[in-house]
């Protein structure tokens, strides 16, 4: 579950650079559309799995400072500089990563519908991210 936090993390933060650095003729869109992807991440979705998993289940939640050093590392690997493909190259990531942990029966039925809002809302994106890339 770390891992997804941490991949939901750098979604986040792939989708702000792109909404705070595209140029083009689809400039407002594309900005606008980078806050509807990312936006969620950050107010519903990482909150909810450090409470319905991690909480729920009396586990350590992974610090602040190991998720974001996971994500720095991921950055300083693409130079800082992101497109619409590695944003949908890492939704992809975290749609397998949902697939299989979803499939772990120990899951509590809170943890499972989270993962599912998380991959739906993933899901409806990507073809429109496609379309732009």
């Amino acid at each position: 579950m770390k891992d997804l936090i941490v991949n939901l993390q750098t979604i986040y933060v792939i989708a702000k650079h792109i909404h705070y650095n595209y140029v083009g003729i689809n400039f407002l869109s594309v900005h606008k559309y980078m806050d509807e992807v990312a936006d969620p991440i950050q107010d519903e979705f990482i909150d909810a799995i450090k409470e319905k998993f991690f909480m729920a289940n009396g586990e350590q939640v992974p610090s602040f400072p190991k998720i974001y050093n996971a994500v720095i590392n991921y950055c300083e690997t693409h130079n800082n500089f992101f497109t619409i493909n590695e944003l949908l190259e890492e939704i992809r990531v975290a749609l397998y990563r949902i697939d299989q942990l979803s499939r772990d029966p120990s899951l509590h039925s809170g943890t499972i519908d989270l993962l599912g809002k998380i991959a739906s809302h993933f899901q409806t994106n990507i073809a429109l991210l496609q379309h732009l890339s």
